[in-house]
This record gives C-alpha cells, structure tokens and sequence, in this order.
C-alpha cells in the first residue's frame, strides 16, 4: 500500500457522520455519473439467471436421488434385519396376504404413484425440466 492509499485509507477511517457528505460517499457518486467503459451482450442477465436455474436445479434432483437411494438401502436393511430375526412362518404369512391382496394392493401403489405425478405437474410447475 502506497502512501496515496493509505491517505485515501485514513480519510475514510475518520469520516464522521455529521451530515456532510463524505469522500466515500463523493465517490461513489462520481462513480456513478461516469459512464460504464465496458457494455454489456444482449440478454446478459436472462442468460446468467438461466445458468443459476440450471446449476440449482442440478443440485436440488442431485440431492433428491441421493435421499431415494439412501432411503432404499434403509428399507433394505430394515428387511434384512427382520428376515434374520424374525420367524419365517410370519414373513410367509405377510406374503400369503400380499397374493390373496395383491389388486389393493396395486391399485394402491398406481394412486399413490399418480397422486405424486400430479403433485409434481400441477403444484410444482416451476421445477419442471428448464434445459
């Protein structure tokens, strides 16, 4: 830091608050009256605000898969650990109800499934696909 520098530093440091405007405040106003040197292309913020949708985008379904797959390895371990504690004449029974219960229980999924389908195109248009 030169001398000019820390000149400008101090001034800046020791700028009260008593109403007179202050060598910052000057240059920011003459800041902003000169003309940028520099231009912008067309469509500058469109193209920048779409590159940060598509990078938050990218993270929250990154993250979203990670939580699925996450919770199937949970579910299967919740399984396993039941199948080797658990009497087998109970799992076989709990599959005996699934056959005989099999339509209610696939109509079931198939609303389930079609209730988040719809969650997800109709409440949630804004996290559709943006590419």
């Amino acid at each position: 830091m030169n001398n000019t520098d820390k000149h400008h530093y101090m001034e800046f440091q020791s700028d009260d608050f008593s109403g007179k405007p202050s060598l910052l405040d000057e240059l920011i106003d003459e800041t902003l009256k000169e003309e940028p040197s520099y231009s912008l292309p067309d469509a500058f913020t469109d193209k920048i605000i779409r590159k940060v949708d598509k990078k938050v985008f990218l993270q929250k379904k990154i993250y979203e898969l990670l939580f699925y797959a996450a919770s199937i390895i949970v579910i299967l371990a919740i399984a396993g650990i039941l199948m080797y504690f658990v009497d087998p004449e109970f799992l076989k029974s709990i599959l005996d109800f699934l056959i005989v219960y099999k339509w209610f229980v696939i109509i079931g999924l198939i609303s389930f499934s079609g209730i988040q389908t719809a969650d997800y195109l109709l409440l949630k248009p804004y996290e559709k696909l943006i590419f």
